[in-house]
């Protein structure tokens, strides 16, 4: 029998969304919910499968696409929660659970998608939403028993409550384990692996690099790939302090359909916004993303004005 994480936190008083699970649609279980809904794979990832819908006609659509996505056949159904969604990274060092960074991330504007461009770190909430973040972080950690592991937690607030959207045990994927690093000083990958070498992991001081880090996410044109262009010259400059090419040369693209659609990112960290800003304008200015014939295949449309 398959229980959800939903589950358990209900049991335990984790604050979360109305929801159901289903392997078949059945529309009984959802009369009693309020639209807009999500419906999502249990257990993917990068967003696919992922939809909000309006109506029950277009839940009834959308809930096989989900579906297919899960590896154990089974989706969720939940309300939708307004607010802003965190991000929020944490490290459980002796049942201990650390928050290591709490962020916030723009999505692309694409109707009843969850597709990411950018992260900003840290999330622009309140010292009472942050401590109440710290809590669920440990009520969910005892939940689940977690005593020496990584654990990553999606989270929503309105500026009142907090609800738990979804967890895993895990690091964050792509890059995330280099802005957790700069946002807190803490190796996440060296952790994972000293713990599976049964080596103790102690979280010590919790320090950012600067007082604002935000990692951006590049999609394209259809196409093939070919090579980044300006992204050395503006490291070297300092106006950017990491980027990471995702993909080999050749690699073709079509639509945007997930956030695993992109091409790279890069990071630009300070600790005045204004200067931040000026950077990320440059860089989106500075850089391209070539085709085989030279051509900049970049949406530097989808990259919009950073806002704090």
């Amino acid at each position: 029998m398959h229980v959800s994480k939903k589950a358990v936190f209900e049991e335990n008083n984790v604050p979360t969304a109305k929801h159901t699970v289903m392997q078949t649609f059945d529309e009984e279980k959802v009369k009693d919910f309020t639209y807009p809904l999500i419906v999502k794979p249990v257990d993917s990832y990068s967003s696919r499968g992922v939809y909000k819908v309006e109506s029950l006609e277009a839940l009834k659509e959308a809930f096989p696409k989900s579906v297919a996505f899960s590896r154990g056949n089974n989706a969720i159904v939940e309300e939708f929660c307004e607010g802003i969604e965190l991000t929020v990274d944490v490290w459980v060092d002796g049942g201990r659970a650390h928050v290591l960074s709490t962020s916030v991330s723009d999505k692309l504007d694409i109707k009843d998608r969850f597709i990411l461009y950018r992260t900003k770190n840290p999330a622009p909430i309140s010292e009472k939403i942050a401590e109440k973040v710290k809590e669920i972080a440990q009520q969910i950690a005892d939940a689940f028993h977690l005593v020496d592991s990584p654990m990553l937690i999606q989270m929503i607030t309105d500026g009142v409550r907090v609800n738990v959207l979804e967890f895993c045990a895990r690091t964050g994927g792509c890059i995330k384990y280099r802005i957790i690093k700069k946002a807190s000083g803490f190796d996440v990958i060296r952790g994972v692996v000293d713990i599976t070498l049964g080596k103790k992991v102690h979280v010590e001081e919790i320090k950012s690099e600067n007082k604002y880090i935000t990692n951006t996410f590049l999609y394209c044109n259809p196409g093939i790939f070919d090579r980044f262009e300006g992204f050395d010259e503006l490291l070297s400059e300092g106006i950017i302090s990491d980027y990471c090419q995702f993909v080999a040369s050749g690699t073709e693209f079509d639509s945007i359909t997930c956030s695993g659609d992109r091409v790279g990112s890069f990071t630009v960290q300070d600790d005045s916004l204004d200067a931040l800003r000026e950077k990320s304008a440059l860089v989106m200015k500075k850089i391209a993303v070539l085709d085989r014939d030279g051509h900049d295949m970049l949406r530097h449309d989808l990259v919009t004005d950073l806002i704090y």
